[in-house]
């Protein structure tokens, strides 16, 4: 016979066993992988037109996200944390790899990019080191290398907290040839815009617009070639900045200063129509460009 008393006990372990077996389910579900599907910067997309698979789980208390590249399936390409499985707020270490190589790398909290962030390029090298401070980017020191020698051609800071920008152009020995600075407004100017700045057309009508421009003047420049000396070849780094509006603004050139390549690279990049401004937070913001031109010696 069942007494009241035995009848009160089984209630509450039932109820209690109710408990055990919903916090079972709910880490279950918890530690359950999640596919995921993101295009190469990492934007989620859908199945067909993604370029990494990822999956999620629920770790140490973030959500962490580890994707492969969908056509080399053992090739990592990022590694991710958010707060929760919504994926709206980042959260902890980001790192992305292109090609098999660790490209970027840094911390978030909040959404916000903290700390030192590290960009790489594929042999390796670090490209860009910047220092930022809720999203704000308060130090940016930027290395430029030689495609064929991978020598060192310049380094150039942006001390945006001080209005100032410096670079250092350096010598096929490594001997610092240049190193200058200009004052620099960066309040409108993002380095982490959402959406980049692009000439209108695209990468393809740029270069056929540079190509357009050019050529009558390198033919020009070619019928006095035998006046050149060494320095005036090689791989002229032009930086410009492309303001709220797509216009363009404060072109220097890093590389080969002074040289008739590098004057004629600057005035085709001055002269360009405007771009479509790049944006953050659904907000037009500026930004900075790197264009490199090279010319060649007539031996190559």
């Amino acid at each position: 016979m069942i007494t009241e008393s035995k009848l009160n006990l089984i209630i509450i372990t039932n109820y209690f066993m109710k408990l055990i077996f919903a916090f079972v389910l709910l880490l279950s579900a918890q530690r359950t992988l999640c596919q995921i599907y993101f295009d190469d910067t990492l934007h989620q997309v859908p199945k067909k037109n993604a370029t990494i698979k990822a999956t999620g789980i629920m770790k140490n208390g973030l959500y962490e996200v580890t994707g492969y590249t969908i056509k080399r399936k053992s090739t990592l390409a990022c590694f991710l944390h958010y707060t929760d499985s919504t994926m709206k707020i980042r959260e902890g270490a980001w790192q992305q790899w292109v090609d098999g190589n660790l490209s970027e790398q840094g911390m978030y909290h909040n959404n916000h990019r903290n700390g030192l962030w590290v960009d790489y390029t594929k042999e390796g090298y670090s490209s860009d080191s910047t220092i930022f401070k809720d999203d704000h980017a308060t130090i940016k020191e930027s290395f430029f290398y030689n495609y064929n020698t991978g020598n060192l051609m310049a380094a150039t800071l942006d001390d945006v907290d001080n209005n100032k920008f410096y670079y250092t152009t350096y010598a096929a020995d490594g001997a610092a040839t240049v190193s200058d600075s200009v004052s620099m407004d960066y309040s409108s100017i993002s380095f982490t815009p959402d959406h980049e700045t692009q000439y209108y057309g695209g990468p393809t009508a740029w270069m056929q617009r540079i190509t357009h421009a050019m050529m009558p003047k390198i033919n020009a420049m070619m019928a006095k070639i035998n006046d050149f000396n060494k320095n005036n070849f090689g791989t002229a780094l032009i930086r410009f900045v492309i303001d709220t509006t797509g216009t363009i603004s404060h072109v220097i050139s890093l590389t080969m200063e002074g040289t008739e390549y590098a004057n004629l690279c600057m005035e085709i990049i001055s002269r360009s129509p405007a771009w479509i401004p790049a944006e953050k937070d659904g907000h037009k913001v500026a930004s900075i460009r790197i264009q490199p031109f090279t010319l060649e010696t007539p031996d190559n």
